[in-house]
């Protein structure tokens, strides 16, 4: 087979044309990964690190059909090397573009396997129950950041949320209570309210006339996970 490719005149190109799409799928699919098991985790995996690898040696690439075209040393080479070198610029263009297009973000793999650890680690029907019966009522429009109220049932904080919001009848959810970790640059969570809540518990969010993202997924009636930023 490898003497085959070697009698092909087009290898090269072939080869640069090829290795783009190639370099795209995997780093496609390393986030979609990471992404997943950062979920799994409770926590965005430092592995995203290595995804900033990917792009320069696909500009690389590119970079390589178009220095072969500008120096091109026969005339009957240059409408093939330029084809490539145009070829390769818009796969690269591409490759930036498609994956908004035709896959799902990072956030919806992020939350699949978020699902699992909130599954394993929370208990969300005590806490769900504990808001139907009113004893949350005491706590309606607090906002708490790590430190606690001590009198706080054990399965509101075991599972160490970062901050907890209780929210009334009168707000946009409507009477919740929103688990929440994470930072300034991506923030996930859980939402529980009553069976009869009646906010978007799936897709995606957006605010009008801002940048903020949030995704959502139901995983009980009343109940959601979300991955904003």
């Amino acid at each position: 087979m490898i003497q085959s490719f070697k009698k092909i005149p087009y290898k090269l190109d072939i080869l640069i044309l090829t290795i783009i799409p190639i370099i795209s799928i995997i780093e496609w699919i390393h986030i979609d990964i990471l992404s997943y098991l950062g979920g799994l985790r409770n926590s965005p995996s430092w592995g995203f690190m290595l995804i900033i690898l990917y792009e320069p040696l696909k500009i690389a690439v590119v970079l390589l059909a178009i220095i072969r075209f500008l120096y091109v040393k026969y005339v009957k080479n240059l409408k093939k090397y330029f084809t490539t070198a145009i070829l390769s610029i818009l796969m690269f263009i591409g490759s930036l573009i498609l994956p908004f297009i035709f896959f799902p973000p990072g956030a919806v793999f992020f939350l699949t396997g978020y699902e699992k650890w909130v599954s394993e680690n929370v208990d969300i029907k005590a806490i769900q129950s504990w808001l139907l019966s009113g004893e949350a009522d005491t706590y309606i429009d607090q906002i708490y950041s790590c430190n606690f109220p001590d009198d706080l049932p054990d399965f509101m904080t075991n599972f160490n949320p970062k901050s907890i919001q209780f929210h009334g009848e009168e707000s946009e959810k409507g009477k919740c209570i929103e688990f929440e970790s994470g930072g300034g640059l991506a923030h996930w969570g859980i939402v529980v309210g009553s069976p009869t809540m009646k906010t978007k518990q799936e897709g995606r969010i957006e605010e009008p006339g801002s940048s903020y993202v949030e995704y959502r997924r139901r995983i009980m009636q009343g109940v959601y996970i979300f991955y904003a930023g």
